[in-house]
């Protein structure tokens, strides 16, 4: 009796760690000299809706800015006017800061998306390599302006000599982390010293929240009701 006990009680116990977050996500980063082959088919390419952007310019010299973010697309190494094209520059002031909003599509999908796992990458040819912001994601039934905080970035590593320097961020969502998502929001950052950052893609993936059907709803129901019922017969 008492190992049933304590085996409930475990169970328990586990459950109250993975939903209140405390498992967390993960993170892992990576460096390179050599580029990376990002995703073509995540939800900013097939369940974009629209986007918003606040600050100072995502297009500076010569690049292409907010699209080349979500055209599943690495570019070609390097930066500044020669191979800049597909980026879009970031994080070049602290006042006004650069708030950049993604929303995804949900005419269709009226329940939002699970998410598991957001992925940046960054690349230039300087010392604009690293990666710095807050990312932020909104609930579909949520205030316009509520926004939880999923996690703050800050990655940039010692340059690779002899070499163009490119980074990586992979967020790993636990399951009760990044659900019934809307919008999300990067709050980027000044890297002190350089300005702004190269970005070269995001890659938000994750799979539509399903609405039940209609028969699937009912059969809940009705084992809802049964087991009232058998509880009411139990008290008497």
């Amino acid at each position: 009796m008492r190992s049933q006990y304590c085996a409930v009680l475990f169970v328990f116990a586990l459950g109250l760690l993975t939903s209140s977050g405390v498992m967390g996500e993960t993170i892992t980063t990576d460096q390179n000299t050599t580029g990376y082959t990002v995703a073509s088919d995540d939800l900013l390419q097939t369940e974009y809706g629209s986007m918003s952007f606040s600050g100072n310019s995502l297009s500076r010299e010569n690049c292409d800015g907010e699209p080349a973010l979500r055209d599943g697309l690495f570019g070609a190494l390097g930066g500044r006017s020669t191979n800049g094209g597909d980026t879009a520059t970031a994080g070049s002031s602290e006042d006004p800061l650069d708030i950049l909003i993604y929303t995804l599509d949900t005419s269709v999908n009226t329940l939002g998306y699970d998410l598991s796992g957001i992925t940046t990458y960054a690349g230039w040819d300087g010392q604009r390599y690293g990666q710095k912001y807050d990312l932020y994601a909104h609930q579909v039934g949520d205030d316009a302006s509520t926004f939880s905080l999923l996690k703050n970035i800050s990655y940039r590593p010692t340059a690779i000599a002899g070499g163009i320097n490119n980074t990586k961020v992979a967020i790993a969502f636990e399951s009760t982390e990044a659900t019934g998502v809307d919008q999300l929001k990067f709050v980027f950052h000044r890297e002190p010293g350089y300005d702004w950052i190269g970005y070269r893609e995001i890659d938000v993936m994750g799979v539509a929240i399903q609405t039940p059907e209609p028969s699937t709803l009912v059969m809940l129901s009705m084992g809802l009701i049964s087991l009232i019922a058998y509880a009411w017969r139990k008290r008497k």
